[in-house]
């Protein structure tokens, strides 16, 4: 088995590094922390710097925020855990950077020397290291050159040790045949829906005492979750377009403003594929007239890419006269004959017709009005933002609020089966979440551009809804448990006899679907929920399942386990990647287990006073 790479997960370029420490140090310079210490604390003789840890924790912070879809400050990403996580990394750091020292693993000028020269941030017009933009870019961030020499140093020798710990790492062939079997072994059975019609009772009736009982042993399905009772005032841009004047002169502006949305020219999609004489374009143009090859086979042929024959949507004043005069009299996607340009005789392919656009202005009017309309609304919003916080600062009420602008005064009982049209808010929704009774109201901004106050009145505690207020409800779903419960037992009924040999397609539960040699990751479409995996689950053909989801019901039979087909195209795609994976996998745990070892037997000091002095002065 071939020896694992060197891990790229763990070797962190010292560019890498210097980017990070830029987007860390942005707005909360080197040195600027208002009498806080330069260390957090140590591990062994090495210290944890101030912005070492400051980079580690916006580095966290922005892996919070796309792994949430949603930007964090820095403070919702502390309360989310990124301090935890940022103290990890340097605390890990720092041990592997005490322990190079106690062996004496370092790296040479030499080697600091080359990193720094090919360091793609240090690079030039012309893409070679230039000593003035290395100079600017560390002065700019407050870092000395010796003191940047001892980053790439240590991070070098890091990567020395890496490397010695993870490289030449193999997963065991048996591990392999294992994984392959699992994932690859293929299983036929058939199955049959049982639907409604099947059924002796397909229109059930119910009694009051069925419907009481059924309410009583079902609780939670009636059972509001918490309630907030919340007050708001909010105004969006529709609420004040009744409000808000464009004139004329101003669409007219942006009319003119549009560019081609209201008057554009014919444009074309083309390829272009050019020849060094006429002979040989009028031969290929001859070739593809006749069907013998087509544009793309006569470019792979040339060796041209697909990229390259591609020249964009064009106007005709972009191209030459007798290449244009060619390409805009043609009506239809097509190749038009050859043509000389400045460089050799080109085919032009149209693959798109895209028509003029021209309307006037008296047409684009209200379409114009409803998009001035809207951005002076969105204007007026922001600009009273400022206006809408003073207001609740001085002490208002949203009450107050709404009486004194614009912003309109609203209630909702609000909880997670709300569907008010201010529920739909993400922003509504985050705030809500974390109010409290002394929370106060503070303007927040809506992704439409509108804005909104909150204030909790109460919480109401999840409650039962009365017997009577979902009555409607417990009927339908008593009819359909009903209904569900009765395909089980049908299914049950006929279980014992198609494991015993009896046909399933002659049982009479409708329609028969088989699914032949199919491995564990390759359901059928028509399969009903977990039908597919729980067949993976039997350990025997002629073994059945029955499955439900909703209200439908399953009845499946194993025929027949067949090993993994290892000549198939998919095994032999997929093995070198799954050992490559198998073999990061175990290098990163390699390397984790190592690194936790090595911090856990040396003292190691925190000290939270200032991390929380940092915490308070990063925005």
């Amino acid at each position: 088995m071939a020896a694992r790479k060197r891990n790229k997960a763990l070797d962190i370029p010292v560019w890498v590094l210097l980017g990070l420490l830029i987007l860390g140090l942005m707005g909360f310079g080197i040195g600027n922390y208002s009498g806080i210490s330069n260390t957090i604390g140590k591990v062994g003789s090495e210290k944890v710097s101030v912005d070492d840890y400051v980079t580690s924790l916006r580095s966290s912070a922005n892996q919070l925020s796309q792994q949430l879809g949603n930007t964090l400050s820095i403070q919702d990403a502390i309360a989310f855990g990124a301090s935890q996580n940022a103290i990890a990394s340097v605390s890990s750091r720092a041990a592997l950077d005490d322990e190079l020292k106690n062996i004496g693993l370092s790296v040479g000028d030499e080697v600091v020397y080359n990193n720094i020269i090919t360091t793609p941030s240090f690079a030039g017009i012309d893409g070679s290291f230039d000593k003035s933009v290395y100079e600017l870019t560390l002065q700019s961030n407050g870092i000395t050159k010796s003191n940047y020499d001892e980053l790439v140093r240590k991070d070098a020798a890091r990567n020395l040790l890496t490397d010695a710990l993870t490289s030449g790492v193999s997963i065991p062939n048996i591990y392999l045949d294992k994984l392959i079997e699992y994932q690859f072994q293929r299983r036929s059975y058939e199955w049959v829906e049982i639907t409604d019609n099947l059924l002796t009772n397909p229109d059930p009736q119910w009694q009051d005492e069925d419907l009481q009982a059924y309410y009583q042993d079902n609780p939670d399905d009636y059972t509001l979750p918490t309630t907030l009772a919340i007050t708001y005032a909010w105004v969006l841009p529709d609420m004040l377009t009744d409000t808000i004047e464009v004139s004329d002169d101003e669409l007219q502006v942006m009319y003119d403003d549009a560019g081609e949305t209201y008057q554009a020219p014919e444009k074309r999609a083309i390829d272009r594929l050019v020849f060094p004489t006429i002979e040989e374009a009028q031969e290929a143009y001859d070739s593809i007239q006749n069907e013998i090859q087509d544009f793309d086979t006569l470019a792979t042929e040339k060796g041209i890419l697909p990229e390259d024959l591609d020249q964009g949507i064009v106007r005709i004043e972009d191209l030459s006269e007798s290449a244009a005069s060619l390409v805009f009299a043609s009506d239809e996607l097509s190749v038009v004959e050859p043509v000389e340009i400045s460089i050799g005789h080109a085919l032009y392919r149209i693959n798109a017709i895209i028509p003029a656009v021209s309307i006037p202005f008296e047409e684009a009017k209200e379409e114009l009005r409803t998009q001035g309309v809207n951005e002076k609304a969105l204007e007026l919003i922001n600009s009273n933002i400022e206006n809408y916080n003073d207001i609740l600062a001085s002490g208002a009420t949203l009450e107050d609020l709404a009486n004194e602008t614009d912003m309109v005064l609203g209630t909702v009982d609000y909880n997670d089966l709300s569907t008010e049209q201010i529920t739909a808010f993400q922003e509504f929704r985050t705030a809500a979440s974390s109010l409290t009774e002394n929370s106060f109201p503070e303007i927040i901004n809506l992704s439409n551009g509108g804005a909104i106050a909150l204030r909790l009145d109460a919480t109401t505690p999840p409650t039962l809804q009365p017997f009577e207020d979902v009555k409607e409800q417990i009927i339908s779903d008593w009819v359909d448990n009903n209904l569900l419960q009765q395909k089980i037992e049908l299914a049950e009924q006929n279980r014992a006899a198609i494991e015993a040999g009896v046909k399933l397609a002659s049982v009479g539960l409708g329609e028969l679907n088989t699914a032949i040699e199919s491995t564990r990751f390759s359901p059928p479409q028509n399969s009903i929920g977990e039908l597919h995996q729980d067949i993976f689950k039997l350990q025997d053909a002629k073994s059945s399942v029955i499955v439900e989801n909703g209200s439908r019901v399953g009845l499946a039979l194993l025929t027949e386990i067949l090993p993994a087909d290892r000549e198939s195209s998919n095994v032999s795609q997929l093995l070198p990647l799954y050992e490559e994976q198998l073999s990061q996998g175990v290098s990163t745990d390699y390397f984790n287990f190592f690194t936790s070892d090595l911090l856990a037997s040396k003292r190691f000091s925190l000290n939270q006073e200032i991390i929380n002095s940092v915490h308070s002065q990063l925005q």
